[in-house]
């Protein structure tokens, strides 16, 4: 796979906000995977930013936006009114880093690769991907199983499981 840059494809605006120092975290490779993962669900062109937080942060936002008083692991918002597979999206995620390093040690494996995990999920869930029966949920994690795969993570945790991410969509009106 050759190296994907924000100024070889200028088609992918990928912002991040890093807030928290839990998990190393390399910007370019998050980037390079996230423009894999749009362009292997057809997506052509996307603008997304992404904040890597805390739990505090995390809990404050799934309160504020969702009305949810707990803890995440991401959260994701599709900004625009294009249907999924239109091939363009707009969207914002959110990952909390400190849940990232608590499961990868109760899994045994890195919180880099957690945090990729949810990054994927997240992605997945902007490109019209849903977790709410128990199909769609199965289909989700074979796909997200397969994403990792391409970028040379293998997962020891059946990703079929109830420990996987999970992300709370929502639903929201353009900010800008």
């Amino acid at each position: 796979m050759s190296e994907i840059t924000a100024e070889s494809d200028p088609q992918f605006l990928i912002e991040f906000a890093i807030n928290c120092e839990t998990v190393a975290c390399d910007e370019s490779s998050l980037r390079t995977i996230a423009i894999d993962v749009l362009r292997q669900e057809g997506i052509a062109e996307a603008e997304i930013s992404v904040a890597i937080v805390g739990h505090s942060d995390m809990r404050r936002m799934n309160r504020e936006y969702l009305d949810h008083d707990f803890d995440t692991d991401v959260l994701s918002f599709r900004l625009d009114d294009n249907e999924p597979g239109d091939g363009s999206l707009e969207g914002q995620l959110v990952i909390d880093a400190e849940t990232a390093a608590e499961a990868a040690a109760e899994f045994r494996w890195s919180g880099r690769e957690e945090l990729i995990l949810y990054l994927i999920h997240g992605l997945l869930h902007l490109a019209g991907y849903d977790d709410r029966t128990d199909e769609d949920r199965n289909s989700m994690r074979i796909r997200e199983t397969a994403l990792l795969s391409r970028h040379g993570i293998e997962r020891s945790r059946d990703l079929t499981s109830s420990d996987s991410p999970s992300v709370r969509s929502a639903e929201s009106e353009r900010t800008r």
